[in-house]
């Protein structure tokens, strides 16, 4: 009986641990998809598609500078193309608050954020 109560929990274990790689796998694909499809856009689209991106998790986080939101403003309503240092400062900003976020939420927004927001 107590054989069989150890290959039950050791069952368990290695289909825990397995669950656990597949998540944690799971936000490094989706960055690297992420990644592989923003390469293709030309910068007003790259602009509109990180503003896309900001949309999912900005509940977490309210705050936005001005300069930002302009440009992705332009991004979204003018003809004007964006430049390469605009979608610089764009790039920077969300790394930025992916960084805060990561540093700030609790251990289970932080799931919930890596697993459905990021």
């Amino acid at each position: 009986v107590a054989k069989e109560s150890i290959d039950w929990c050791l069952l368990i274990y290695w289909f825990l641990g397995i669950i656990l790689v597949i998540v944690m796998n799971l936000y490094h694909l989706k960055q690297i998809y992420r990644k592989m499809k923003r390469k293709k856009y030309n910068n007003n689209q790259k602009v509109q598609y990180d503003y896309r991106y900001y949309q999912r998790w900005k509940h977490y986080d309210e705050e936005m500078p001005d300069d930002i939101r302009n440009i992705f403003e332009k991004a979204r309503f003018s003809q004007h193309s964006i430049s390469d240092d605009e979608v610089c400062i764009v790039q920077q900003f969300i790394q930025d608050k992916m960084k805060y976020l990561r540093k700030n939420l609790k251990w289970y927004q932080k799931f919930k954020f890596y697993l459905w927001e990021a």
